[in-house]
């Protein structure tokens, strides 16, 4: 089947020589590479690069997006947990955006960033022009809520993803834990 050349990088390339008794030559490689990488052809496109025809007898994802292998929790060790157990491997949803920068509204913008409205602001209050940031918010007394993700153009701040406000309450009220804002990036201060 021909596919769609399509442009992706190749952050890292580990190869090394592998026994398998069902191929005469086998080669393990380790890559680290850009979403859209389409492994199999990578391992046909190297056994074409070193003159013989080469497939993919196994393919593992290691880690995606952040999250390793080794976090992973079998279907067979959460039926032998109890539900606190089970509770306790979730993981909170500003997870998922931790490693972008964070943007922190006060309670009047957080209002209006959770009913998805755009928000405005100074040169540079949401920080430089940014494809994905995590997006918190601030009420008197209380720690910050994750209100969802954003990007930033021009000085405005444009809603991508949000938790519905019942969410973020219910974030609140089961696991303070869970809504602190990273320090350092916060711009402003929520209360909905």
């Amino acid at each position: 089947m021909e596919r769609e050349a399509r442009h992706i990088t190749i952050y890292k390339l580990n190869m090394a020589l592998a026994q398998d008794e069902r191929a005469q030559a086998a080669i393990k490689i380790i890559v680290t590479c850009s979403k859209g990488t389409y492994i199999r052809t990578l391992g046909e496109d190297i056994g074409e690069a070193i003159g013989c025809s080469a497939h993919l007898s196994s393919l593992r994802r290691l880690e995606t997006g952040g999250f390793e292998a080794g976090q992973c929790v079998t279907l067979a060790a959460l039926e032998a947990m109890t539900e606190p157990e089970r509770e306790a491997c979730l993981l909170p949803p500003q997870s998922l955006v931790a490693a972008y920068p964070s943007v922190t509204l006060d309670a009047d913008n957080a209002g209006r960033f959770l009913s998805g409205l755009r928000r405005r602001g100074e040169p540079g209050q949401w920080g430089a022009d940014a494809p994905l940031v995590q997006v918190y918010g601030v009420s008197p007394g209380s720690s910050p809520a994750f209100l969802g993700s954003a990007h930033v153009t021009a000085d405005e701040l444009i809603p991508q993803r949000l938790l519905s406000p019942i969410e973020v309450q219910d974030i609140l009220q089961a696991a303070p834990s869970f809504t602190a804002a990273p320090s350092g990036d916060g711009v402003s201060s929520f209360q909905h």
